[in-house]
């Protein structure tokens, strides 16, 4: 039934941030943020449904009502799961923490709370979790609280381990918090190599028209039909930056796939999906919506391990 009464110790976040807060006793919380962000706030207590709320709704915000969990059943996957928990745990971490350098700082605190289940039929390897994976990463100096919604490993046809996945689909929210009050200079440091040449990186460059400066060269398919060769191109002309609001800038994408390449070295591709065509890039540098963006090549492989907060700044 509906008992309206307070709820302490909810987290309350915005969702890839270091920005959250614990209900009090009274049921009340507080969060202050520098910039205003597109970023969705996500509302979690354990035996609830967790609430995300989405930006445009949060300035009518009073009260928020948390309903409590029906226990679903788990889906019955009627096959034998023919994979031992070790093999299952080692592709997960492989493509949930990422197979950087990072990655081998990083420690799962509660591997024994995520469910693994290999599928034959349909190639696929299922994760979930029904409390937030948590990650300590000493490579970047953040515990990493992760609430996964979806999280799926689908292999090729023919494969050994490694070799054969065909994609990897994973969603969910995410909290950092400093594992030092001061971090260490190594963890500053590294901050800074991991955010440089970032997807992050990229969008905040392109929302200030300020890509070439940041390092960034553009790059389209040459479109005389002379060639596959993909072409030099000035950013604007494919990525038109429209600043019709202080607290969003619009996207508009004129081609269907731009290859985008950092120091004349990384490089990876952006791409939308669905006949969209436009995206929105806030204040922190958070782009929406995220599900029809897509990412490939050294933007595409980073994982959990490579994440620095969406409000991380390299000035700080």
């Amino acid at each position: 039934g509906q008992t309206r009464e307070p709820l302490m110790g909810v987290s309350v976040y915005f969702d890839g941030t270091t920005i959250g807060s614990i209900t009090n006793e009274k049921g009340a919380f507080k969060l202050e943020s520098s910039a205003s962000t597109q970023a969705t706030l996500v509302v979690s207590y354990l035996g609830y449904e967790t609430q995300f709320i989405a930006s445009e709704s949060i300035k009518d915000l009073e009260i928020i009502y948390l309903a409590e969990k029906v226990e679903a059943l788990d889906t019955v996957i009627l096959e034998t799961d023919p994979w031992p928990r070790k093999r299952k745990m080692d592709v997960f971490k492989r493509e949930f923490l990422g197979i950087e350098l990072s990655a081998s700082s990083c420690k799962i605190l509660n591997e024994e709370a995520i469910e693994l289940v290999y599928q034959p039929s349909t190639k696929t390897l299922w994760a979930s979790c029904d409390v937030p994976v948590r990650v300590i990463n000493k490579y970047l100096g953040y515990e990493l609280k992760y609430s996964m919604v979806q999280f799926e490993v689908h292999f090729k046809e023919s494969f050994s381990d490694f070799a054969g996945i065909d994609y990897v689909y994973y969603s969910g929210t995410s909290i950092f918090s400093e594992l030092k009050e001061k971090p260490k200079k190594k963890y500053l440091k590294n901050r800074k190599a991991e955010y440089f040449g970032s997807s992050l990186h990229f969008m905040r460059a392109l929302r200030d028209k300020r890509l070439n400066e940041e390092g960034f060269d553009t790059y389209i398919q040459d479109t005389s039909g002379q060639s596959n060769l993909f072409l030099p191109v000035k950013p604007y002309d494919y990525l038109e930056v429209q600043e019709d609001n202080p607290d969003k800038t619009k996207v508009v994408m004129k081609v269907p796939k731009v290859v985008i390449q950092y120091k004349k070295a990384e490089q990876s591709a952006l791409m939308m999906i669905d006949n969209y065509d436009t995206f929105y890039i806030d204040q922190f540098g958070i782009h929406q919506p995220v599900e029809k963006l897509f990412f490939s090549g050294v933007f595409g492989y980073k994982r959990m391990a490579a994440l620095l907060p969406l409000d991380y700044s390299p000035d700080k």
